[in-house]
C-alpha cells in the first residue's frame, strides 16, 4: 500500500505541474500553443510514417507479403502533413483527448478514495469529492459545447488549471495518509522491539 500511495503522490505532483503550465499556455497563448502542438505532433506522425517505409524496405521480398508498413506509412505521413498544413484542426481534437485522459485519471482517484475508505482513513471523503469534481471537468471537456479554436483552448486551459489544483490537493491529502501510515508502522515496530 505504502509504495502504491507514494507512486500516486509522485505522479500526481508531476502531472499537476505539467497541466498548470499547459493550462496557462492554452489560456494566454491559445493560437500559438495550438500551432506549436500541431507542428510538433505533425512532425512526429510524419517521422512514424517514414520509419514505417524504412521498416518495409528493410525486410526481404518474401517477408513483405503480409506487411502493411507502406499503408501505415502513407496514412501517417498524410495525417502529419494535414496537421502541419491545418494546425487549427487540432483544436477540435484536444478537448476529446484531454477529456478522456482527465476522466480516466479521475476514475483512478475515485478508486483510490474507495481504497482509503476500506483502510479506515478519514481523508477518503475529500479524495472522493475531488475525484468527482475532476471527473465532471473531464466529461465537460469531452462534450464541449463551445465552438471556435481560441475559445475552446481558453476553456481547456481553465479546466486544466482547475483539474491541476484539484489534483494537487488530492496529492497532498494522500501524502498525509502515507506519512500517518508510516508513523503508525514505526510505533508498532518500536513496541515489538521493546517486548
Amino acid at each position: 500500500m505504502k509504495k502504491g500511495l507514494k507512486l500516486f503522490y509522485g505522479t500526481s505532483i508531476f502531472s499537476t505541474i505539467c497541466l498548470i503550465i499547459m493550462g496557462l499556455f492554452l489560456f494566454f497563448e491559445s493560437e500559438s500553443t495550438i500551432e506549436m502542438i500541431s507542428y510538433i505532433l505533425g512532425g512526429f506522425i510524419i517521422a512514424l510514417g517514414i520509419a514505417a517505409f524504412i521498416r518495409y524496405f528493410r525486410y526481404k521480398e518474401e517477408d513483405r507479403t503480409f506487411r502493411f508498413d507502406i499503408v501505415y506509412g502513407i496514412i501517417s505521413s498524410l495525417a502529419g502533413i494535414i496537421l502541419i498544413c491545418n494546425p487549427h484542426a487540432l483544436a477540435s481534437i484536444i478537448p476529446l483527448i484531454l477529456g478522456i485522459w482527465i476522466t480516466i485519471s479521475s476514475a483512478l482517484k475515485i478508486q483510490m478514495a474507495l481504497q482509503l475508505k476500506s483502510y479506515g482513513h478519514s481523508t477518503w471523503i475529500g479524495t472522493l469529492v475531488i475525484g468527482c469534481l475532476a471527473l465532471l471537468c473531464g466529461i465537460i471537456l469531452i462534450f464541449n459545447p463551445f465552438k471556435g479554436a481560441v475559445i475552446i483552448t481558453k476553456v481547456i486551459g481553465i479546466f486544466l488549471i482547475i483539474y491541476a489544483i484539484l489534483d494537487l490537493v488530492s496529492g497532498f491529502m494522500v501524502n498525509r495518509v502515507v506519512k500517518k501510515h508510516e508513523e503508525s508502522n514505526e510505533i508498532v515496530l518500536i513496541k515489538k522491539k521493546k517486548k
